[in-house]
């Protein structure tokens, strides 16, 4: 099975390292599950997030948190394309300084 299952991981996107890094067994299926579940791979840090939304890094932090998310690790990719989309919905109307204090509160 586990030859099918690579080849599904790799078809939608997963490389060869984050096969070889969830190793055997379990963690192979769950991250099978995971694409199964979320199709869009955790591609962005939000830092590169809020770069491609043309957004201040620190707003766009402050939002992710407004949302419900943790803050990640400087660098983690954890946004997906749909997350990224999120952000870009949720910046545009507080473009304006005191837009984002009162959307934030």
């Amino acid at each position: 099975m586990r030859p099918e299952l690579e080849a599904s991981l790799r078809a939608n996107g997963v490389t060869d390292d984050e096969i070889a890094e969830v190793g055997e067994g379990r963690e192979l299926i769950d991250l099978a599950l995971s694409m199964a579940i979320l199709p869009s791979r955790r591609a962005y840090s939000l830092e590169e997030a809020a770069e491609k939304v043309g957004a201040d890094p620190d707003l766009a932090a402050r939002l992710w948190r407004a949302m419900g998310f943790a803050d990640p690790e400087p660098g983690e990719r954890v946004l997906t394309d749909i997350d990224l989309l999120a952000l870009a919905g949720a910046i545009e109307p507080v473009a304006d300084p005191e837009e984002a204090e009162r959307a934030i509160e």
